[in-house]
C-alpha cells in the first residue's frame, strides 16, 4: 500500500470504527436526552445529502414520555385493526409474529421521528398516490435517519430503526397533526442504552 493510502486510511479508522461498532439498540436507561445532545442528532439529520436538493424533510424529536406512549398506543390499535382483516390463518399468524416488535419503542427516552412532505409533480399524474416513492424524499429521510443513528454512539447513546410500525404510518400521522402532503417516512427510538 502506497503511504498516500495509508494516510487516508489512517485519518478515517476511528470512524470507521465507530461505524462498525454501531449496532442497533432496543433497551434504554430511563433519563432523558439532554437538548443539547438532542440538537446535535439534528445537525446530524439535516447534514445528509438530499434527493434533488429538495429541502422537503424534516425529523420530530419527541422526548415526550405521554405522546410516545400515545404513539405505541395508537399504533398498535391500528395494527389489531389491520391485523383482523387479514383472512387467511397462515398469513395472519406471520403477521402476528412480525408484529410483535413493531411497537416496543414506548419505553424510549427518545423518538425521532422523519416527515418527508410529497409536494405536487409530473409523478402525480404517471404514478398516482405511489408518486412519493419516485422522487427521493423517502431516501432523503432514511439518509437522515442514518447520520443521527452514526452520531449518537458518539453521544454515548443507542438507538434502533423502527420499519415496522410505518404500516400503520397514517394512523401515526394524525397523532402528530401533520400539514398536507406530509408523510412519517421512518423512526427510530434513541437514548442511553440499559443493555450490556
Amino acid at each position: 500500500m502506497k503511504r498516500e493510502e495509508e494516510a487516508v486510511i489512517s485519518q478515517y479508522a476511528p470512524f470507521l470504527d465507530l461505524m462498525r461498532k454501531r449496532r442497533s439498540i432496543r433497551r434504554f436507561e430511563p433519563r432523558s436526552v439532554p437538548p443539547s445532545m438532542v440538537e446535535i442528532l439534528l445537525k446530524a439529520f439535516d447534514s445528509a445529502p438530499l434527493a434533488g436538493g429538495d429541502r422537503g424533510r424534516r425529523c420530530l424529536m419527541i422526548s415526550d414520555r405521554e405522546v410516545i406512549r400515545l404513539l405505541a398506543e395508537k399504533g398498535q390499535q391500528a395494527y389489531l385493526a389491520f391485523l383482523s382483516s387479514i383472512e387467511s390463518p397462515f398469513l395472519k399468524e406471520a403477521m402476528d409474529n412480525y408484529g410483535q416488535n413493531f411497537f416496543w419503542f414506548s419505553e424510549a427516552p427518545l423518538i425521532a421521528a422523519a416527515v418527508v412532505r410529497c409536494p405536487p409533480s409530473f409523478l402525480d399524474t404517471f404514478c398516482g398516490p405511489e408518486a412519493a416513492l419516485f422522487w427521493g424524499g423517502h431516501l432523503s429521510a432514511a439518509m437522515g435517519i442514518e447520520n443521527l443513528l452514526l452520531m449518537a454512539p458518539a453521544l454515548g447513546l443507542g438507538g434502533c430503526c423502527l420499519g415496522g410500525p410505518l404500516i400503520v404510518r397514517t394512523a401515526l400521522a394524525e397523532l402528530l397533526n401533520f400539514g398536507p402532503r406530509e408523510e412519517l417516512s421512518l423512526i427510530a427510538a434513541l437514548g442511553f442504552s440499559s443493555e450490556s
